[in-house]
């Protein structure tokens, strides 16, 4: 399979100065699907043809898994900003800043939240305070990822009682309304 770099350069091209634009991730979990170090090449050449863009955002591809391993020691190496997936316990979300940390640039983790191994915002939001991470959060709404679902739930599973990623429900209620008081008052430790 050939991969043409014009869709890349053209939407970094076209969003290179936009200041709606804050980062760009090129590249989800690659991989995943037990591609392994396969992927390896197609980031790269995702960064070369993003940064002949010359963009003025940071470049970034999370690493997400064998955080000590050959291909998330090249994501963040190729990364302007280091991104992590960290869906682990608050102790392996930890140890994955500290690797993280090494590279000394700004750190994101762009995805989280796994609170049936204890990965809660009560749990997690203070490291990333403390260590200051930045962090997003991409699963929203219960009914529209289905992210409230534990990996591996079936076509019909019903709805669990410890949700695991999503926030709110379809009526636009919070899952846990002191999870929404504790983003509001989320500040990074001075």
């Amino acid at each position: 399979m050939t991969c043409s770099a014009s869709p890349i350069k053209d939407i970094v091209g076209a969003f290179a100065n936009d200041s709606r634009v804050l980062i760009w991730d090129l590249y989800n979990e690659p991989g995943n699907s037990n591609l392994g170090e396969k992927s390896l090449p197609l980031v790269e050449e995702a960064f070369k043809w993003a940064r002949s863009a010359n963009p003025s955002q940071p470049l970034t591809v999370a690493a997400w898994t064998s955080f000590e391993g050959r291909m998330s020691k090249r994501l963040m190496e190729l990364s302007d900003i280091v991104s992590f997936h960290g869906y682990g316990s608050p102790q392996s979300v930890e140890a994955t800043i500290r690797i993280c940390q090494k590279l000394d640039r700004p750190i994101i983790c762009s995805e989280w939240l796994r609170r049936q191994v204890g990965n809660t915002f009560e749990a997690i939001l203070p490291l990333f305070a403390k260590h200051k991470v930045g962090w997003q959060h991409w699963g929203l709404v219960a009914g529209r990822t289905q992210t409230y679902m534990h990996w591996g739930s079936k076509k019909g599973s019903p709805m669990p009682k410890i949700w695991q990623h999503d926030v709110f429900t379809p009526d636009g209620s919070p899952y846990d309304p002191d999870e929404i008081t504790m983003v509001r008052r989320f500040r990074f430790v001075e």
